[in-house]
């Protein structure tokens, strides 16, 4: 969100938090929105703010990964950067899903891996947010935990 913000684009942040928690509420500070997942489902978005020219998606919720393929415009791109998870199967007609991207020139990809360039210029956009927006960025950082806690970190946390 932040190097597309620094970029002019619009965004909009998907998620089922009251609006004034802290996700919702770094949002609207730097210029995103924020859509409540309970007032708008993922299936509507392209009727309550129209179609996307990228989306990522970071949930690893696959009911919730193809829903948001609909508001996906032509020649959109769809950035899926979530690990899937669970063991109820999600029934898709994958003859429909291919003529979808392929009739609308969209683009469906994966990713999880950066290169070290990659790296650098993620620091350097910190870097620009941090001036753009007064030190905004540190309050991503809600915890410091040291890297021998790993397990904890990624498998037990709050939901905020």
């Amino acid at each position: 969100m932040l190097a597309l913000r620094l970029r002019g684009a619009k965004v909009y942040g998907l998620d089922v938090v009251e609006t004034d928690s802290v996700r919702p509420t770094w949002l609207a500070h730097i210029g995103g929105t924020n859509i409540d997942e309970r007032r708008i489902l993922p299936n509507k978005v392209e009727y309550e703010l129209g179609q996307m020219d990228l989306i990522v998606e970071a949930t690893g919720a696959a009911a919730l990964e193809f829903h948001l393929l609909d508001p996906l415009g032509p020649n959109g791109i769809y950035v899926l950067t979530g690990i899937l998870g669970g063991d109820r199967p999600l029934q898709i007609d994958v003859a429909f899903l291919i003529r979808w991207l392929v009739f609308r020139n969209q683009v469906l990809i994966g990713g999880v891996n950066a290169s070290r360039t990659h790296f650098k210029m993620a620091v350097d956009g910190l870097v620009c947010s941090e001036l753009q927006w007064n030190n905004h960025v540190a309050k991503l950082k809600t915890h410091k935990r040291s890297y021998e806690d790993f397990e904890t970190v990624l498998t037990r946390h709050a939901r905020d």
